[in-house]
């Protein structure tokens, strides 16, 4: 996604999440030039423990800075992180799903 406004990447998250019961909505952009990301988790996922805030700063690993609540979070980094942490997210998801089985 690219786009000038920050704010946007937070609206389309709410919108994403609000049509989703069971799904985690990681989104990245790139705003002015740096890597915006935003991650949103449904009261039924934050009550198997699935945390925002938690995620978004294991999967930026030192890459930037991020951080919110268990259901948003916002965060950070130089543009160039944005396929790594895009991976880095499906991985840290998939290794805390197999553990909840």
């Amino acid at each position: 996604i690219n786009t000038d406004e920050p704010e946007y990447l937070k609206d389309l998250s709410d919108a994403v999440r609000s049509r989703l019961d069971r799904g985690i909505v990681f989104l990245a952009a790139q705003v002015n030039g740096n890597a915006a990301f935003t991650v949103s988790v449904p009261k039924a996922l934050n009550q198997e423990g699935y945390d925002a805030g938690a995620l978004l700063r294991e999967v930026l690993n030192g890459r930037g800075r991020g951080g919110g609540r268990a259901g948003f979070a916002q965060g950070v980094a130089d543009a160039s992180a944005i396929p790594a942490v895009l991976e880095g997210v499906v991985e840290v998801v998939r290794r805390k799903a197999e553990t909840k089985d």
